[in-house]
């Protein structure tokens, strides 16, 4: 229960001053014909999903090897976004990043399920392959959503 009261605070508190602080600086996602909303407005919300990740990485969780690794390719992650939303980067080197990504959690901190694929029958490297295109096909689905 802890996490989640964590996103929550660091949501309500840092919200509206990273508002603040992206028009301040002219960090903001210019409208055109491709996006929803009609005014320029500030691409803050990975910033408060990192932020809050971060936070509950370092205070919840052992500083371990898997657990750097998580932070560094959430950081990575983060990094390809915060570029990606001010110089636009053409999609094979945004599936160029997702994929090293992927490759960090799955190769380097061993977070995927490729241990109950072989309960199956699927070797442990087929299984981690589908972890790595699954988790990149993930990280392409919220970018859809984001894009909309």
């Amino acid at each position: 229960m802890l996490i989640p009261f964590i996103y929550t605070v660091v949501a309500l508190v840092l919200f509206p001053k990273l508002i603040l602080f992206a028009q301040e600086k002219n960090y903001v996602d210019e409208a055109t014909s491709r996006k929803r909303h009609k005014t320029s407005v500030p691409p803050v919300g990975g910033w408060l999903v990192y932020i809050a990740f971060l936070l509950a990485q370092l205070t919840l969780f052992p500083i371990n090897f898997q657990n750097v690794t998580l932070i560094l390719s959430g950081t990575l992650l983060f990094s390809i976004g915060l570029i990606d939303d001010k110089f636009p980067l053409n999609a094979p080197k945004k599936f160029l990043g997702q994929f090293i990504v992927a490759v960090l959690m799955v190769f380097v901190a061993k977070i995927h399920i490729a241990e109950y694929m072989h309960l199956y029958g699927i070797p442990i490297i087929v299984g981690q392959l589908i972890c790595v295109v699954a988790i990149v096909f993930i990280i392409n689905s919220f970018n859809l959503v984001d894009g909309i």
